[in-house]
């Protein structure tokens, strides 16, 4: 079987609706369908109320692009060669193909209408033009005739956009006419409004017009745009080939035509973003899932777990051409998700009380530090007794010129990057060391340094002077806490969640690690190998151990042997990582040299760590380069102190229970206090690791709590902390500073271990 391919998809500009022949593909497989006991999807029930996580399905033959509006979601379907409009009734949940839409590709919503591009030569087309519809009907109201066949169609400042192979025509919706046509941008396909301006994307990027005069006031150059969308939040646009190609998520400021930020996108995407609930959000796919990713617009960073797309009726049809279009739009408490092969909707209701980013309008991305600083400085407030401070303030320098402004002497390499954050608020002292019975210094100013390579705590004060550093800047703390999940939340809602907290831990990293391998420089003539070229690259000489490590890896030959090749990686590192160590060795399979990097502004795991290494294949030499992280799975409500906590048990013992060298019990605010420490703590994920120095200390915190006790057992010498749960063992996690020194507060301990 054969298809037709319209000439958006084969240019890559998935945005025109693809060829009614995959429907005809999807027709003459219906009998082998039949015959394997495959059924087809009725209407889906709708109602007022849809909760999170909630999913109906609507049957829509052919469905691709759809828009949300007017309480309906309007989609292009058909099937046989045929395109026509359909509405799907977000409150009765009723589905139906419209009448007089024959040809019907495009849809939009705005300006009181429903609209959708035509072009056909049967009625009501008649040649290129947009149909007005009645928004409650569905009924065609009106046909309004274009100059040149349509591609997009958008609707902003009173008037209806439509993008043709001419121009960006300009349509009148209470006099359903044509009333401007905008050139100075060649193979015109999307279009969006925001900022005063109209905006499409072009052979060329993306341009903006200034809709008053015509006139073209902002070009920015973009390889293959084919995912965009327009908010006052923002214009975004990527590449259909997510982040294996160079599509980069790209923000430009619509009120400056300023790009603000250009990010790697997770995962593979065809089809559309949107922008709906104060996120973007990105349909993508792969051979074995599909999912919506949420994404902060004002960062273009991660903000949730990927919502997983059921799976339709209908087996998967491949074309031999990549993924077919996942379309996404936003209404009624939903997303509502189509794929060509599907054959109907599916919705699924989203969480509408998520906290978005403020706008960019008014909070410029840069205005916010990186989200694990953010996360290091709101962690600080809490354990130190005000989780709210009234304001906090960032900058990026370096050690050398923080230290003399805020009184400290910085004992480490005085030229390493640091940021300085200012938190003002009403704070108690907890690590300082006090004598028995004092009370724990105070002040309204926590001032502490963050070293960018480690990502570790360097400097930390506590008192009342106000800092005064040239390039301070505010910023917004999160809010502290996860709120645990109200009686409504059944059991099988709560693991549905946690299973996509799990999945979007792992994709992050995973993500994480692809993107380490996509900044690998390899010297010129150097070639992709499919295997390992030599067999002492077969596998990384040094991997991490345990059950968290995820990987990426790619082989290379070049031209140049062994010692050049190794001193060219040398001179061309990576972009934005830094040197962590080389070295090399011998293996049954042969010598090796290897180069290691770190990314000092990942987020997306633990440890992420690049590993290049280089062997001698008998003409040049064989490169393998690897992206490693280490995923650290979320923890579950099980492994969780309530934050009403009245009580915790502190014992400490060596080697038994029954050798007992100091106890204590704290209540009420302390005892809130020390499961905030361990609420804060993560899994520990590094696997199985020596404990060479462990004298048979160990430090037990039992919180009695309604599901039964909740025990943590703290080895000082192995930094781990063991877990239990009303007698069920739970994964161990990971410590930190703050733990010990509340510990040491509480107990008298020996000097060592």
């Amino acid at each position: 079987l054969t298809a037709d391919l319209p000439r958006h998809l084969g240019s890559r500009r998935v945005g025109s609706v693809v060829s009614r022949s995959v429907a005809a593909v999807a027709v003459a497989a219906v009998f082998l369908w039949a015959f394997i006991g495959l059924s087809q999807l009725g209407s889906a029930p709708g109602g007022p109320a849809f909760a999170p996580g909630q999913v109906a399905r609507y049957a829509v033959p052919g469905a691709q692009p759809l828009v949300f509006g007017g309480g309906a979601a309007w989609v292009s379907g058909g099937n046989q060669g045929s395109s026509e409009l359909w509405r799907v009734d977000a409150a009765t949940g009723k589905s139906e193909a419209l009448p007089n839409t024959n040809g019907g590709e495009w849809p939009a919503f705005g300006e009181g209408y429903a609209w959708v591009t035509c072009n056909g030569s049967l009625s009501p087309c008649g040649g290129p033009a947009v149909l007005k519809l009645d928004p409650s009907t569905g009924a065609t109201l009106a046909r309004i005739p274009l100059p040149a066949t349509p591609d997009q169609i958008s609707t902003g400042l009173g008037s209806v956009w439509v993008t043709t192979i001419d121009g960006v025509v300009r349509i009148d919706p209470a006099e359903d006419r044509i009333t401007q046509t905008l050139t100075g941008a060649s193979s015109t396909n999307f279009v969006g409004i925001a900022g005063g301006r109209v905006w499409v994307t072009s052979s060329q990027g993306v341009v903006g017009f200034d809709p008053s005069t015509g006139a073209v006031t902002a070009r920015i150059p973009y390889v293959d745009p084919c995912l965009f969308a327009v908010g006052e939040e923002g214009v975004f646009v990527a590449s259909c080939g997510g982040a294996g190609a160079s599509g980069n998520l790209v923000r430009i400021d619509p009120s400056t035509g300023k790009v603000t930020y250009s990010i790697p996108l997770p995962g593979v995407s065809a089809g559309n973003i949107t922008l709906y609930a104060g996120r973007l959000w990105l349909g993508s796919q792969s051979a074995n899932q599909r999912e919506v990713l949420p994404i902060d617009p004002a960062t273009g960073r991660s903000a949730g777990p990927p919502i997983p797309v059921p799976a339709g009726g209908d087996p998967f049809i491949s074309l031999g051409i990549g993924p077919l279009p996942l379309f996404v739009a936003g209404g009624a408490d939903s997303l509502w998700v189509t794929h060509v092969d599907a054959n109907h909707v599916i919705r699924v209701g989203i969480l509408m009380n998520a906290t978005a980013s403020p706008s960019p309008a008014t909070t410029p991305p840069d205005t916010q530090p990186p989200s694990w600083v953010i996360q290091q400085a709101q962690k600080i407030a809490t354990q130190n007794e005000d989780p709210n401070p009234t304001s906090a303030e960032w900058v990026l320098t370096s050690a050398k010129l923080i230290a003399p402004a805020v009184g400290l002497t910085p004992g480490r390499a005085a030229t390493g990057r640091e940021y300085l954050i200012v938190l003002y608020g009403h704070f108690i002292d907890r690590f300082a060391y006090t004598p028995p019975g004092a009370p724990a210094p105070t002040g309204t100013v926590i001032t502490f340094t963050l070293d960018l390579a480690r990502r570790q705590v360097n400097d930390f004060t506590v008192g009342d002077q106000m800092v005064r550093v040239p390039g301070l800047r505010p910023f917004t703390l999160t809010s502290p806490g996860t709120p645990s999940p109200g009686p409504a939340q059944s059991s099988a809602a709560a693991k549905v969640a946690a299973h996509a907290a799990t999945t979007a831990a792992k994709a992050a990293a995973l993500a994480e690690a692809q993107r380490l391998l996509t900044l690998v420089r390899v010297p010129t003539g150097s070639r992709v190998a499919s295997t390992a070229p030599v067999p002492v690259l077969q596998k990384a000489a040094t991997v991490p151990g345990g059950p968290y490590l995820l990987s990426a890896h790619r082989w290379w030959t070049t031209p140049l042997v062994p010692s050049d090749a190794l001193a060219w990686l040398r001179a061309h590192p990576p972009a934005g990582l830094h040197p962590q160590g080389s070295g090399s060795g011998t293996t049954t399979g042969g010598s090796f040299s290897y180069l290691t990097f770190t990314d000092p502004a990942a987020n997306a795991s633990e440890s992420a760590t690049l590993l290049v290494e280089i062997a001698a294949d008998g003409q040049g030499s064989a490169l393998r380069a690897a992206g490693q992280t280490l995923w650290s799975p979320p923890r579950t409500a099980a492994e969780q102190v309530p934050s009403d906590v009245q009580q915790v048990d502190l014992l400490a013992y060596r080697g038994s229970p029954s050798h007992v060298l100091d106890q204590a019990t704290l209540s009420g605010a302390a005892a809130q206090r020390f499961a905030r420490i361990v609420d804060d703590l993560s899994r520990d994920n590094w696997g199985p690791h020596g404990c060479t120095l462990d004298t048979g200390l160990r430090i037990q915190m039992t919180f009695p709590t309604q599901q039964g006790p909740l025990v943590f057992t703290y080895v000082p010498a192995c930094a781990t902390l063991t877990v239990s749960a009303n007698g069920t063992t739970q994964p161990a996690l990971r410590t930190d500073h703050a733990l010990s020194a509340a510990l040491s507060r509480e107990l008298r301990l020996p000097s060592a271990p």
